[in-house]
């Protein structure tokens, strides 16, 4: 706009001489601004450099200390073998937070942090090891694929075999089948 203005009051001092109409240095540039703006909102790592960017610790504030974590994961990995709350289709972070009697963000934390995972699969890996056993046990061979990913806490057999095939690199089928079962 700058431009577009010295080139208006140069058209008005010297008028005809400037060989373009007055409006073409404002709408050009206009029309680089919105040009610009369109690259940055799609493709903010062209505008910036990524690593230059300040880097804020997840958990830089946490009151979580290392004893205290390996406690807490040894008690949440004892209940998982033993109680097996993920077999809870509803289970939340805050639902088995109040089984531990800890904090959420704690568990949170940990899992994060020790385990280098979320939440969702966490508990899914320990869903579907539970199914795997499930599928190959011979006492369970007539129950359907449907029956054991419920029984283990899925809510929906798509939700299952995408979780399933995320982990094993094969569909529930298929792994029963591999396994010597029928499906």
């Amino acid at each position: 706009w700058v431009v577009g203005i010295v080139s208006y009051i140069l058209n008005l001092k010297y008028p005809h001489q400037l060989g373009f109409p007055d409006l073409m240095v404002p709408v050009g540039l206009s029309l680089f601004v919105y040009a610009l703006a369109y690259v940055a909102l799609r493709r903010p790592d062209v505008m910036i450099a990524m690593e230059d960017l300040p880097s804020a610790k997840k958990y830089e504030k946490s009151s979580l200390t290392i004893e205290r974590g390996d406690v807490y994961l040894k008690r949440l990995l004892q209940l998982m073998e033993n109680e097996k709350p993920y077999a809870d289709g509803s289970l939340t972070l805050q639902k088995l937070a109040k089984t531990l009697a800890i904090p959420p963000h704690h568990i949170s934390q940990i899992i994060n942090e020790q385990l280098n995972q979320n939440f969702f699969d966490f508990i899914n890996n320990h869903r579907i090891e539970e199914a795997k056993r499930m599928l190959i046990d011979p006492a369970r061979q007539h129950h359907s694929i449907l029956a054991i990913s419920e029984e283990v806490g899925f809510n929906s057999k798509s939700a299952f075999n995408a979780a399933f095939k995320k982990h094993t690199q094969m569909t529930p089928s298929e792994f029963r089948k591999a396994s010597g079962g029928s499906d």
